[in-house]
C-alpha cells in the first residue's frame, strides 16, 4: 500500500499517538527527525514510504489535514 501520492494530493500528514515516533525510529534505526519528516511528507525516499506504511498499519497512524 503506497499512500505517498494519496497523502500529498490531499495535503495531509500522518499523526501517530504520543511516543510512537520514538518507537518507529528505533524500529527502523533512524532518527526521530527523519520519522517526523517522513510523516509530514518532507521526505519521500523508500525508507520514508516504509515508515509511513508502518505508522498507518502498525502504530495507529491517522491522516490529518494540513492547515493552509
Amino acid at each position: 500500500m503506497d499512500i505517498s501520492f494519496y497523502l500529498k494530493k490531499r495535503n495531509c500528514r500522518i499523526a501517530v499517538p504520543h511516543g510512537a515516533q520514538r518507537k518507529i525510529a528505533e524500529r527502523f534505526g533512524v532518527s526521530k527527525q527523519l520519522v517526523s519528516y517522513a510523516l509530514r511528507q518532507v521526505r519521500n525516499s523508500k525508507r520514508a514510504r516504509e515508515i509511513r506504511k508502518a505508522a498507518m498499519e502498525e502504530f495507529g497512524g491517522r491522516e490529518e489535514k494540513l492547515k493552509n
